[in-house]
């Protein structure tokens, strides 16, 4: 479970560049058209190293954030002022608490509300102004959600003895599953031109309807990791990209495969019709490993893990009264480590979970993704991750004029609904497979 408010971590006022990176795990989002642009996303890597003398647990190096451009104009000064307000408000609940019924009743209203979201947004670390391509940009520091639940393993933090570990290469490796959804009957907020609304309800003619629609995916299969070939020599491009026409849309869009993993953009979901063709498209990444014959049980477990998550969010939207969420996303993130192509990964993975827990780290602490214990595999809580991100569009209750605030965000519980009433009947279909396959046995 994220931890409902950040932590110190030592930044440093100025960011080393060595310490930037491109964020590897982008998926849907905006990306510079221009070679002027800032960088949209970029990873903040700090080196793993002691951060101060101190023997306490204080002293542990910071994992690397995302740092997300603050965006130009409305949408971005919006997104900054609904992470300062979300992760602030736990600060003026101690301030106003303790003041008579009144000012607990606001409390309750308010800054409870505010504060039971925290847990579905990323952590925020604050915002730090970055050098790029010859001008200073604005960049949020997020939690980085495609880092494995351990990072660094307790096995190799650094201590006054070794002050520089080496991290071994198969724990750096690390190949989450990433799905962007767009949550709600309608992308655009109310204050957008109608030139705007009309274009966005021709190119996306089935969101009012189904509630939300697939932004963009990015799904492990294996067959290109590290020391791993993906090039031209088996029907890719150099770098080990190869692009192909995806046959289930019914618009036209491309699937691109490269370093183990398949992606699709905005065009893919944006084609996908109501009833099979969706089904189908979630299926891609919620029942990943059915179609080996195994991991009936782990994709069960999975989206029973999904499913709950929604479903403690639909709770905190049916009683909150004071935001409303235009063009907001759900970030789905699968941090299994498992290679459709390479059957040799249980055991490869029993040894790493030997290997960090006879090196004295806690059990279970290095653990990335699944453990593989008496002959399968044990999905826990913290292989999977969902959080709201994306808030450009926020609305903010006594900011806005709009009414209809007793209603709740109608819009937004609309695709919430939507998407679990369809991935509740994705686990049907999922028991409905493994039924059948026992009976075949």
């Amino acid at each position: 479970m994220p931890a409902s408010a950040p932590q110190n971590h030592h930044y440093h006022h100025d960011i080393q560049e060595n310490a930037l990176a491109p964020m590897p795990h982008q998926v849907g989002g905006h990306r510079p058209k221009t070679a002027d642009e800032a960088p949209y996303m970029l990873r903040l890597e700090p080196p793993l190293s002691v951060a101060s003398s101190s023997s306490s647990s204080s002293s542990y190096p910071p994992r690397p954030r995302l740092l997300k451009v603050v965006q130009a104009g409305d949408k971005g000064e919006r997104e900054l002022a609904f992470y300062q307000r979300l992760f602030k408000e736990e600060e003026g609940e101690k301030r106003e608490g303790g003041n008579g019924d009144a000012a607990e009743a606001e409390q309750q209203s308010t800054g409870g509300i505010w504060k039971a979201l925290q847990p579905f947004v990323p952590s925020f670390y604050g915002v730090q102004a970055i050098h790029a391509n010859g001008l200073s940009h604005r960049y949020l520091i997020l939690e980085d959600l495609s880092l494995p639940p351990s990072f660094p393993p307790t096995c190799c933090l650094p201590t006054k003895s070794d002050p520089k570990p080496s991290l071994p290469a198969s724990l750096i490796e690390h190949y989450p599953s990433i799905l962007d959804v767009k949550i709600g009957q309608r992308s655009h907020p109310p204050w957008a031109p109608s030139d705007k609304v009309a274009r966005e309800q021709i190119k996306h003619p089935h969101q009012k309807d189904v509630g939300f629609r697939i932004v963009g995916m990015k799904i492990y299969e294996g067959g290109g990791g590290r020391g791993e070939k993906g090039g031209a020599e088996e029907g890719g491009t150099e770098g080990g990209e190869r692009k192909e026409e995806n046959k289930l849309a019914c618009t036209s869009s491309m699937t691109i495969r490269r370093g183990g993993y398949v992606s699709e953009g905005k065009e893919y979901g944006r084609g996908l019709r109501p009833g099979k063709e969706l089904k189908e498209g979630l299926a891609r990444f919620f029942l990943r490993g059915m179609k080996e014959g195994r991991e009936e049980e782990g994709v069960l477990k999975r989206l029973d893990l999904f499913i709950k998550r929604l479903e403690g969010l639909k709770k905190w939207f049916s009683r909150q009264r004071c935001l409303k969420f235009w063009s907001s996303s759900l970030l789905f993130v699968d941090h299994r480590y498992y290679d459709s192509q390479h059957k040799d990964k249980e055991q490869e993975q029993e040894e790493q979970q030997q290997q960090l827990q006879g090196n004295g780290g806690e059990k279970g602490g290095g653990r990335i993704g699944e453990v593989w214990k008496e002959g399968r595999w044990r999905v826990e809580e913290e292989d999977v991750d969902l959080r709201m991100i994306d808030f450009a569009h926020v609305q903010i209750r006594g900011e806005e004029g709009e009414g209809g605030w007793e209603e709740g965000d109608v819009n937004y519980m609309y695709g919430l609904s939507s998407l679990l009433r369809h991935l509740k009947e994705l686990r049907e279909d999922a028991k409905g497979v493994a039924r059948s396959r026992q009976r075949s046995k």
